[in-house]
């Protein structure tokens, strides 16, 4: 597991996680699924179920419009901040990322946090693990369920939070200069 530095803000810098056993580091593969219409209609089909549940009343066609639309507009809005040299907001990368869940305790050296697509009842997620004022994307989902533990492909990305703060413990990082020096 590396982690790679996508660009650097005045106030923190951004990584991505690249596991050992991929081909595309997290970021780069999320953006690839989100845009590939064959993807997301493998992807739609199988949750279909999930598409006409509690949360969203959608076809699988509308679904992926929505999906590759909302990527792009996150994409942008994260290459803008790269491109400006600044963020947007709140001139940091708390405008983009949340705290994971209440739970998240503001002691912890590795706070697990979630970006949501721009678009309104987004259902992108890009999932983060911050130091600092800093932010590694571990990866991210379509979440279509209220939490993480109703679906295989959401379990996957709250499993890989957490193997990436194990690995971040083991490795020693606690805070960005750890981060900066490996």
């Amino acid at each position: 597991m590396r982690f790679i530095p996508i660009f650097e803000q005045p106030n923190g810098k951004l990584f991505t996680v690249h596991y050992d056993n991929e081909e595309q580091d997290a970021f780069q593969q999320l953006f690839e699924n989100w845009e590939d219409p064959e993807y997301l209609f493998d992807f739609f089909t199988k949750y279909e179920e999930d598409l006409n549940g509690d949360f969203y009343q959608n076809t699988i066609e509308e679904a992926i419009h929505h999906t590759r639309e909302d990527a792009e507009l996150l994409k942008e809005a994260l290459l803008q901040r790269k491109d400006e040299g600044k963020l947007i907001d709140q001139n940091d990368f708390e405008a983009l990322f949340k705290p994971l869940s209440t739970n998240e305790y503001t002691f912890k050296f590795h706070k697990r946090h979630k970006a949501y697509g721009p678009m309104s009842n987004s259902w992108l997620r890009i999932y983060a693990i911050k130091i600092e004022d800093n932010f590694i994307i571990t990866g991210g989902a379509i979440k279509l369920t209220k939490t993480m533990q109703e679906r295989p492909h959401t379990q996957e990305q709250l499993s890989k939070l957490n193997r990436v703060i194990n690995e971040l413990q083991a490795q020693g990082i606690f805070d960005a200069d750890g981060l900066t020096d490996n």
